[in-house]
């Protein structure tokens, strides 16, 4: 069973605590815990973005070139998923941010450039679920 330290802080004030050690105390006095999975951590400035627009890659059959709209402003994008559609809600890393340990920066792709990332589940949180924490919880 998986159990959110967010959730369990919406009943007890965790404030203050050390969270190893009161995992390591849970441990001792009511169920073994196996795994911590340290969410979100590795996943900077990634936002919910609208695509509103997509064209296909002029020189490319696999890539598209995106408008996304995250909320501050409309990005160029260019992408590979198979899957995008306008109108589609999708987890966009900015210029600045990170995800899985990988700083976004502004990428010339196929001769465009590209201001963010789309994200799929492999990128974020999801993929999390079914994999077993990285030793040093980076």
């Amino acid at each position: 069973m998986l159990i959110s330290m967010n959730w369990i802080n919406d009943f007890v004030d965790l404030s203050g605590l050390d969270l190893e050690k009161l995992i390591h105390q849970f441990t001792l006095s009511t169920a073994e815990v196996e795994d911590i999975y340290y969410m979100g951590r590795d996943i900077k400035d990634v936002v919910v973005a609208r695509i509103i627009s997509i064209e296909n890659h002029p020189d490319s059959k696999k890539l598209h070139l995106l408008k996304v709209d995250a909320g501050d402003k409309v990005y160029d994008c260019v992408c590979g998923a198979p899957n995008v559609r306008e109108g589609m809600l999708v987890a966009f890393a900015r210029e600045g941010g990170s995800v899985s340990g990988m700083e976004i920066t502004c990428a010339k792709i196929a001769g465009y450039e590209s201001h963010g990332m789309c994200c799929s589940e492999k990128r974020t949180w999801h993929q999390r679920r079914s994999q077993r924490p990285v030793g040093d919880h980076g």
